[in-house]
């Protein structure tokens, strides 16, 4: 059955690339800075309170001689008056025009991408800049638990978060899957699942149960890929 769920179901862990053409990796002694500098010119900026946005990942949490590939930093919908991804993206560009800083919206993900001046404080990064990802959420509370990663020690095995979610996500693939129908999928298999009920583990949000269908073609055969007409919320507290 395992084998069944994970074929139909399959976990799909992504990793944001570059976004921006000339951004290095932060040094671990440069990110304070780099971030001081980010609250007192970005966030008065766009009308933004520091207790409304938070750091996520491992970026600052590397102990020196380590870097991070980017800065992360997730913002809270509510307090930053997001009712519209465009429109809000739109505002933080001019703002970033007005700072002479390069500036790249990604709707698709709902990211604006920032290239930051890094504060040289180890004297190795003179002139250099971070991809700082600007993230709004829904449930920021939520967001500093999914993406959260512990502070590196000298004496302890370091994880990113990833690490952790994929095994959420794993679980929740396989826990509790009712299957509803069956049906032939064109070049998959004579009796695969075509009507499912399952949990998602939704890194923005929280635990989810979703309603998964195949359409059903004219020939009586289904498609291989998946819609969700129904989901559900059913935990969010960490």
């Amino acid at each position: 059955m395992t084998k069944k769920v994970g074929h139909y179901m399959p976990l799909i862990i992504t990793e944001g690339g570059n976004a921006l053409s000339n951004v290095s990796r932060i040094d671990s002694e440069n990110v304070q800075k780099t971030l001081d500098d980010i609250y007192s010119k970005l966030l008065p900026a766009i009308k933004l309170k520091k207790d409304k946005i938070a750091v996520l990942g491992s970026t600052g949490k590397r102990l020196p001689g380590n870097s991070s590939g980017d800065i992360d930093i997730g913002i809270d919908k509510k307090a930053a008056k997001i009712t519209d991804f465009e429109k809000w993206a739109s505002g933080v560009k001019a703002v970033a025009d007005k700072l002479d800083i390069e500036c790249n919206v990604i709707s698709g993900i709902h990211t604006v991408s920032l290239a930051w001046p890094i504060a040289n404080v180890n004297r190795k990064q003179k002139g250099k800049f971070v991809q700082v990802d600007l993230m709004p959420v829904d449930d920021l509370e939520f967001n500093k638990f999914s993406k959260y990663t512990p502070q590196e020690t000298a004496d302890q095995p370091y994880y990113k978060s990833t690490i952790r979610n994929a095994i959420f996500e794993v679980l929740a693939h396989v826990l509790d899957v009712k299957i509803n129908k069956f049906g032939k999928v064109a070049g998959v298999g004579d009796k695969e699942p075509v009507d499912v009920e399952r949990y998602h583990y939704n890194l923005d949000a929280g635990i989810e149960k979703r309603h998964m269908v195949r359409k059903q073609k004219k020939d009586g055969t289904y498609n291989k890929t998946w819609t969700m007409p129904e989901k559900k919320l059913i935990a969010s507290h960490p």
